[in-house]
């Protein structure tokens, strides 16, 4: 079953697929702004932090007690102000990530389903994005919190790894007609239970991204000024057909 859905992936890629890529490439596009937004943002919160130094220093210098109020008033508010900024930074991020999933996502899956894209799709997706991407940030929050130091770098990598093998999965099985509740628990019985049924498949697909790298690397080394280029049109499209391989691997799972 696994190398005859492999083979029938490429047949159905037709004019279709392009669409697909695009969508992929302006989700990429999209995604990069957001995160470049987000460092804005994240330069803006440190302002109050940079601040805190004078405050602190300021404490230290008081002369009497009504000094030492108001310096320590004026720390207080500092490190509010950057708490504040600070998690406006991060929401905004996020929200900006559901919305950029929800709508260059959602053309992409929907393209390789063949389902209809229209509002009832973007809805049901975005409500899908808002539970998916806000309960992984919720468990990178609580990792953050409970884990030592020394570990944190290895669970969030491995929550990483995770999510980036239940995505595809969970948006291969959405429909708009089936409720959020029934998406997870099919994206479960799917990815964890039946997560044997996806050895093989992901083999195969990595030895197909290893010939097209290794085509790439053919054509970079002939020329290398266009290196960035062939290497971005090489994921991309990989990406974009992977998608097609992963829906009809979830659709024949029973």
């Amino acid at each position: 079953m696994k190398k005859t859905l492999f083979i029938e992936s490429f047949k159905r890629l037709n004019k279709r697929f392009i669409w697909v890529i695009l969508a992929d490439i302006l989700f990429y596009a999209a995604f990069v702004l957001a995160a470049f937004l987000f460092a804005k943002l994240l330069a803006w919160s440190l302002v109050s932090l940079f601040a805190l130094p004078g405050k602190l220093l300021a404490i230290t210098k008081a002369a009497d007690l009504t000094q030492l109020e108001g310096s320590m008033q004026g720390t207080g508010l500092l490190l509010n102000q950057f708490k504040s900024k600070i998690f406006l930074s991060f929401a905004l991020f996020w929200l900006l990530s559901v919305l950029v999933f929800t709508i260059f996502k959602g053309v992409a899956w929907g393209f390789v389903s063949g389902q209809k894209i229209n509002k009832k799709l973007f809805k049901q997706f975005f409500k899908l994005n808002l539970w998916w991407l806000g309960g992984i940030a919720l468990i990178s929050l609580l990792l953050f919190a409970v884990t030592k130091p020394a570990a944190t770098g290895l669970a969030v990598l491995i929550l990483f790894s995770i999510a980036v093998y239940l995505t595809p999965i969970c948006y291969a099985v959405f429909t708009p007609r089936k409720e959020i509740k029934e998406i997870f628990k099919r994206t479960w019985h799917v990815g964890v239970e039946k997560f044997y049924l996806f050895i093989i498949p992901i083999i195969l697909a990595n030895l197909f991204l290893f010939v097209c790298s290794a085509i790439a690397s053919f054509v970079v080394y002939i020329a290398p000024s266009i290196s960035g280029f062939v290497l971005l049109a090489v994921a991309v499209i990989w990406g974009s057909w992977f998608k097609y391989y992963i829906y009809l691997i979830t659709r024949k799972i029973k």
